[in-house]
């Protein structure tokens, strides 16, 4: 059983969930924050633009659902920028609803989905150190490489999009310039849920990371230029 959150006091105020705070985060130039975060983010959108496209063309999914999550919280990033672009008579401003609302339950699975996406395609690459041939994979190899693929970045992203609203503190908080946050309370299972979850996925990712690295220098410890001691590492089946 999931812990229960707190009981809410009734006699808070109704906008006790909207609260919109002076900023905590942003203590320079909040100019210079904005200019940053809207120029860089329309950069990086306009950067992947050609590579998805390419990437959809051959069906990499984890690359393309890498490079579209990308899109959208730069999106949000940028907006959120432009819409709270200062900290002058705050509670004046827009309160963020059905904005904020709808962006916090995009942008945390979002988030994780990134992580996830890289975790798949470093699992991938470990696992295409398997092949006895050179060459490139078959329509079926491609189509079961995809459900996998799907299989790990998606099903922990459902499981946030699904404990958000029992595990939320608020609805959202609103900060200057970096826009609409959510958090979770700190139970066991907003912790492992929210806050686990992504070094765990990171792990992952880091030891995949390895074992493609180790076997693609391979090659070069034949050729002298790597010693012939290096540990070996067995290359994990999934799924």
């Amino acid at each position: 059983m999931v812990p229960s959150p707190p009981v809410i006091d009734a006699s808070l105020p109704s906008n006790y969930y909207l609260w919109l705070v002076p900023d905590m985060t942003v203590s320079f130039n909040i100019t210079a924050q904005i200019v940053c975060r809207v120029l860089f983010g329309a950069l990086a959108n306009v950067a992947v633009l050609v590579p998805l496209k390419l990437l959809r063309r051959t069906h990499e999914l984890a690359a393309c659902v890498l490079l579209s999550t990308m899109l959208v919280l730069n999106t949000f990033t940028m907006a959120n920028a432009l819409v709270w672009r200062t900290d002058a008579d705050l509670p004046g401003q827009f309160d963020g609803r059905v904005f904020c609302d709808v962006q916090v339950y995009v942008a945390v699975p979002l988030r994780l989905v990134y992580a996830t996406s890289i975790l798949a395609i470093m699992l991938n690459l470990a696992q295409q150190m398997r092949l006895a041939r050179s060459g490139g994979l078959t329509r079926r190899e491609k189509r079961r490489r995809n459900r996998r693929q799907m299989l790990v970045i998606f099903p922990a992203a459902a499981v946030q999009l699904a404990w958000m609203y029992p595990l939320g503190l608020r609805r959202y908080t609103i900060y200057t310039v970096v826009g609409c946050k959510w958090l979770a309370y700190e139970t066991w299972a907003g912790v492992v849920l929210f806050y686990f979850a992504h070094p765990a996925v990171a792990l992952g990712t880091g030891y995949f990371a390895s074992v493609f690295s180790f076997f693609s220098s391979l090659p070069l410890r034949g050729l002298g230029f790597l010693p012939n001691h290096l540990p070996s590492i067995e290359i994990p089946k999934v799924f």
